[in-house]
Formats: structure tokens, sequence, C-alpha cells
């Protein structure tokens, strides 16, 4: 049966769920026979989680509500109760930063970390082979795919070069990452000549990849779309004032709530219908604005 490598940043979008899905790495586990990761993948894992963490410690330390303190507002008397929220909200939103806090010191309070490290044991962790660091160079060197963004570094190359080395199955990558996608076909071709196996896909959906080995997961499904939501990568910001990047129309504000206490938002186009999901409205400056706007 084809195998199924997950990517870093893969790894790292249960930091941006929207909801509380960890239990969905029982279904990964579940699937464990069929996915494998890279030496290579978990180091990097291993030092992109504490950006993530202190991004959402950062995000976690800002006000969250605007209280006037004028004094024809104070006369309400339902100001002091807002007062008293206010500071209770604070008090636990510090108590969850240092919670995370103390993920950044010890990896293994991390329960994110703990359960990527449950599933990275022997056989499904590909290690890194001796000549492997000089074939990456070699490839940056020629400039063929895939190419790490960081001109110094070989990341992509490494991980590349270990699938290529240690995978013996047909192959699905799963990963956001354009050298991957952009250069497919040089990557198939590489793949059967040095393996005699197929580089099936190249995917930005866990689900999709196991779909096409008729494993799917509804919870999957479900947490992939709330990744989305959440943190979809658009090329510049979007705000409440930006106009939409498709057709230059007006942006409405909309989302959902669960019934576990869950949420998300984002914005739709009033002109085109099509829908744009932000990470962080609040962060936006400003937007080019749209030719057609």
């Amino acid at each position: 049966m084809a195998k199924i490598y997950i990517d870093t940043c893969t790894l790292l979008d249960f930091y941006r769920s929207a909801t509380n899905r960890l239990d969905v790495f029982d279904e990964i586990e579940k699937r464990s026979a069929v996915i494998v990761f890279t030496e290579q993948t978990i180091h990097e894992f291993r030092r992109s989680r504490v950006s993530c963490l202190n991004k959402l410690i950062d995000e976690m330390s800002k006000p969250s509500l605007f209280v006037a303190t004028t004094a024809i507002v104070s006369t309400f008397p339902e100001h002091a109760d807002l007062i008293r929220l206010q500071k209770e909200a604070f008090n636990f939103r510090k108590v969850i930063c240092n919670k995370m806090k103390e993920w950044l010191e010890d990896e293994f309070n991390d329960p994110v970390h703990k359960q990527i490290a449950k599933l990275t044991q022997g056989p499904n962790l590909y290690p890194t082979f001796p000549d492997a660091i000089s074939r990456a160079q070699t490839r940056k060197l020629l400039g063929n795919p895939p190419v790490s963004p960081d001109k110094h570094t070989i990341g992509d190359e490494l991980i590349w070069e270990t699938l290529l080395k240690v995978c013996e199955d047909d192959l699905i990558i799963v990963t956001n990452d354009n050298t991957y996608r952009d250069n497919i076909a040089f990557l198939k071709h590489e793949y059967f000549q040095k393996t005699n196996h197929k580089l099936l896909a190249v995917t930005a959906s866990l689900n999709e990849a196991l779909k096409k080995i008729g494993s799917d997961s509804e919870k999957i499904a479900i947490a992939e779309k709330e990744i989305l939501i959440k943190s979809a990568r658009y090329p510049f910001p979007l705000t409440l004032e930006s106009k939409c990047p498709s057709c230059g129309g007006e942006l409405e504000e909309t989302g959902y709530e669960g019934g576990e206490g869950d949420e998300a938002w984002w914005v739709y186009c009033l002109q085109c219908g099509k829908e744009h999901f932000p990470s962080e409205f609040e962060k936006a400056q400003a937007t080019p604005p749209h030719p057609g706007s």
C-alpha cells in the first residue's frame, strides 16, 4: 500500500485549529501503517512549534475588550460589572498563557508534541542516512527541486533525499509547499527512476491523501476545513475595510458557533459571493487596492 508523507506545516496546523481537534490524532494513529515522517521533518516541527506557541501567547496576552472610563459611562450601574469581568478575563488569559509557557519549557507537556511523538516511532520515522546531507547539498547546488525557501538551508532537499532512499512504496506527499506542487512532473520522474515506485500525488489535504488509498476520515476532513477557516494563507492581509481580492466588491463578516463552544469567522464578498479566510484581521494595516476597485 502507498505511504503518505506529512510535512512540517501540516503538523503545525494542529496549533491553528479553530476547535479542539486533538482527537484527530486517534484517526491518524489508526492509519499509522501508511503514514511516514522524516527525521528532518520532526526537527523542523520541534523548532517551529516554539514560534507557533509564542504567537498564541502574544495573541492571548492582548486586551480583547475596550472599556470606556469617562465619567458619564461610569455612572451606569453595569459599568462596574464590566470592569470586574474584564479583570477576570485578564486573569484567565494569564493562566492560559502561563500553561503554554510551560509547554515551551517542556515539550512533553505540549499535547500536540506528545501526540506527534507517539506517531513518529519505529518504521514511521525515516532516519537521515549517512550521505543524505551531501546529496541534499548537491541538489541545492544543481537547483533541482524541491528547494528550500531559505537559500542557506537544505531542509526540503534533505527530506526528499531521505524519501528517495528509504521509502520502498508508492508515495503521496501532504504539503502546502509550492516547491513540491509546482514541480510535480520533475519529482514524479525522479521518484520512479530512483525507487521504481510512483509518486501518486502532492496534495495540501491529508484527508484527500487518505481518500486516494481508500482510508479517508470524516473527522480529519472537518478538522482540515476548520483549520483552513482559521489560518488560510493569503498573499496579503485582509481587513473589514478591504475590497474583495477576486472582484473588488465589499466584504461582509460572517461565521459560526458550534454546540461545544467552538467558533470561527471569515468574510465573504457581497458582489461575487466568494469567501475569504484571513487569520488575523486586527493585525492588518493596509491592503493593496484591487485593480478593479
